[in-house]
């Protein structure tokens, strides 16, 4: 085992043996992220959106979410309506600034 793999904590190591990530192709600089026990899970949404409407949002559009409780959600444009669906998934999704990686 290199240096570089001894002083990983073990709980990411573990991590990456789970995920079958080989050590190999990381970089030499890493982070460890916890969050508090008192996180709301459903207090944060991540959207995935198609280009027009990342340029919508860049001109600092007004993007509006319409729906009665129970019809389906959509997110409507000035000129564009899109139904909103939820999925789920097992994996853990993190949102953060770039990190300097510079030191």
């Amino acid at each position: 085992m290199n240096d570089e793999i001894k002083h990983f904590p073990e709980n990411v190591q573990k991590l990456l043996t789970d995920a079958r990530i080989p050590i190999e192709q990381l970089k030499p600089i890493y982070y460890e992220l916890t969050i508090g026990e008192h996180f709301p899970d459903d207090s944060i949404r991540l959207l995935e959106v198609n280009n027009s409407l990342i340029e919508e949002l860049d001109k600092s559009k007004k993007l509006v979410i319409r729906g009665a409780h129970d019809d389906s959600a959509t997110l409507c444009t000035s000129d564009q309506i899109f139904e909103i669906k939820s999925a789920e998934t097992s994996n853990t999704l993190l949102l953060a600034s770039p990190l300097d990686s510079s030191s």
